[in-house]
Parts: C-alpha cells; sequence; structure tokens
C-alpha cells in the first residue's frame, strides 16, 4: 500500500471487532485511523464500529474503510486500511497518550 500517514503510528497487538461484519486484528493506529488486518475482505466505503483494548482501557470509534489490499503474508488475509469518523474525546486522548508514551 502507498504510504498515506500523516502521523506517528505504532503497532498494536489486540482483537478488535467490527458488528456484523468480520474479525479485524489491529496492526497500527493514528489519531487519523487503523490498519486492521482480516481474514475478510472489506469494501472501502463499509463503516462498522471497532472496539478493542488499548493500552488496558477500552477503545470504541466508528470508522470507515478506505482502502484494501492482500496482506503480505500468503494466506493471511487483507489488510484494511480504515479513518475515524466519530470517536469520543476520551479515546483520542487515549491514543495520543499511547502514542507519545514510546
Amino acid at each position: 500500500m502507498e504510504e498515506r500517514r500523516r502521523g506517528p503510528r505504532l503497532d498494536v497487538e489486540g482483537a478488535a471487532t467490527m458488528p456484523a461484519r468480520a474479525g479485524v486484528r489491529v496492526l497500527d493506529i493514528s489519531t487519523a485511523g487503523v490498519l486492521l488486518q482480516s481474514a475478510h475482505e472489506l469494501t472501502p466505503g463499509d463503516r462498522g464500529n471497532l472496539r478493542f483494548t488499548l493500552a488496558g482501557s477500552p477503545f470504541s470509534a466508528e470508522i470507515q474503510v478506505r482502502r484494501t489490499a492482500p496482506a503480505p503474508e500468503t494466506g493471511a488475509g487483507y489488510r484494511i486500511g480504515a479513518s475515524f469518523l466519530g470517536m469520543a474525546l476520551e479515546h483520542r486522548q487515549l491514543i495520543e497518550r499511547f502514542i507519545n508514551h514510546d
């Protein structure tokens, strides 16, 4: 995928779900969006709620899929770039603290 990041990102290991769509794994996060991995291909424009635990705290945000590509690892599914459409201020601050903690 073409690099489109505007801010720093850190890898995040954890499980996440988009209800009624597909289970996903969060690979990377910034205040603008996330990089997900899933066994299921999602379509650009798809929307959902992303929920997982970040630094021991629950996180939830509305996202929209921007791009999808096969994962570089054979048989690993798809890499999905999604942007945040809405999130609580406390969750945005959680991401900022997580990024700046490193």
